[in-house]
């Protein structure tokens, strides 16, 4: 049995409206627009969406196929380094040529977007074949009856305005801002995937002379990011069209929902200054300043999407030059040492492996598997109840053979080959144990 919840959107004084219904989890599934005695439905079924009954398209990470006679059309769509889709084209005369000048044929559909996501007007306004209502971050316009705004799935969103409609579910997640607000009031560097979190947080942010706020912190993520371990991992995460520009200037892009990302998980990063924290992280031993820190997933009603709620796990790198940090402290007393520099990005590497493997990962399966952080997804509990969640994680991760060793140890070991101080793997299986309990 199907449960279906319905929202209606009301036109006072007329007879317009429009319904849609959503299944348990949230999933949007049709949508009714009533227009005086017209009737429109659309229907959504994973990628495929239906009106009147009739497939329109189905989309791809390319772009989208659309019904063409007795076969298919592929239509490609080139996006910007938000998701913003900004040409769709199709090789209709299968001559193997995009010509530009075919405009009735084989360019479909352009778009160019004020920084806030409103589309300019006035030119280029020409849509031909079927109308494919994604612009600004790939999201589903919602045009109907004048309404103006984008479907983020977690919220509507008004580009006129540059506003959501609706309050963000997470804010007590960032108290200084406004739960209105869109991507921190910086669409221009920032996206909102679903319209619950920024994602990469400031970790990439720049100043107005286009360098990195946090260079370094910006270059170990890089790392952390290109490495096939840290890919494999962020990917448990990420939505489908993501795309991040690292600070070598390639992108890190995934093709697919995450199997975490489809759970309800958010996995948020944010650059701060955490020398008030006691330290859990590599190579420190338990005094102030962590060189990083996991937030738990839980909020007062949020455990995960998949049960009618929403989690967001938070990763912080420390901004600061924690002296109790033997790399930190060596870059802060030899800040135009290029290897001091060096050793304290990869040093920040190790904490992104540290707390996406042994804390964020083990949360998402710990909460996924019976909706409690109890620590059931270990085959065999260690020390957990008698000591915190955190202390059993770590002690997991100390196991011979356990995960975080096997994937990260050769992981971290060829970064620091690449970047020219070989170590064994036994000084690297020490680096990334170097932390408290």
């Amino acid at each position: 049995m199907r449960i279906m919840f319905t929202t209606t959107v009301t036109f006072s004084g007329t007879n317009k409206k429009i319904d849609y219904f959503y299944d348990a989890v949230g999933t949007k599934l049709k949508k009714v627009v009533t227009d005086a005695s017209s009737l429109i439905t659309t229907e959504y079924a994973g990628n495929y969406v239906y009106e009147g009954g009739v497939l329109q398209f189905f989309s791809t990470s390319e772009g989208y196929v659309e019904p063409k006679g007795t076969g298919w059309e592929y239509v490609y769509q080139y996006k910007d380094h938000l998701g913003n889709i900004r040409l769709s084209y199709a090789d209709s005369n299968g001559d193997g040529v995009i010509t530009p000048t075919e405009l009735g044929v084989e360019i479909r559909e352009e778009n160019n977007f004020y920084p806030g996501g409103l589309k300019h007007k006035g030119y280029n306004s020409v849509i031909n074949g079927i109308d494919h209502p994604y612009g600004f971050n790939g999201k589903e316009e919602n045009n109907e009856l004048g309404i103006g705004t984008l479907d983020f799935g977690a919220r509507n969103y008004d580009p006129a305005l540059m506003r959501w409609m609706n309050v963000d579910l997470l804010s007590e997640a960032y108290l200084d801002i406004s739960p209105y607000v869109y991507a921190a009031n910086n669409p221009i560097f920032f996206v909102d995937p679903d319209g619950l979190s920024i994602g990469l947080g400031n970790i990439f942010k720049k100043n107005k002379k286009g360098e990195f706020v946090n260079q370094e912190l910006a270059e170990a993520f890089t790392l952390f990011a290109q490495s096939d371990v840290g890919k494999e991992f962020l990917s448990l995460f990420a939505e489908a069209g993501q795309e991040f520009e690292l600070t070598d200037g390639s992108t890190l892009s995934f093709d697919e929902d995450g199997e975490f990302h489809k759970e309800g998980f958010d996995l948020n990063f944010k650059a701060d200054n955490i020398n008030d924290s006691v330290s859990n992280d590599s190579m420190v031993q338990g005094k102030e300043g962590a060189d990083a820190n996991t937030s738990n997933p839980f909020y007062p009603t949020a455990i995960n999407r998949k049960n009618g709620f929403i989690g967001r796990i938070g990763i912080t790198l420390n901004t600061q030059l924690n002296e109790n940090n033997e790399f930190a402290k060596r870059f802060k007393d030899n800040p135009k040492n290029p290897e001091a520099r060096l050793l304290f990005i990869l040093s920040r590497t190790m904490a992104l492996f540290h707390e996406i493997i042994i804390h964020a990962l083990s949360q998402a399966q710990d909460i996924s598997d019976n909706c409690e952080v109890d620590c059931s997804n270990f085959s065999k509990i260690l020390y957990f109840p008698e000591q915190s969640v955190t202390f059993e994680q770590h002690q997991q991760a100390r196991q011979t053979g356990s995960l975080f060793l096997k994937r990260t140890t050769p992981a971290v070991q060829k970064i620091f080959k690449n970047a020219g101080i070989p170590k064994t793997a036994e000084e690297i299986k020490k680096l990334l144990l170097n932390f408290r309990n």
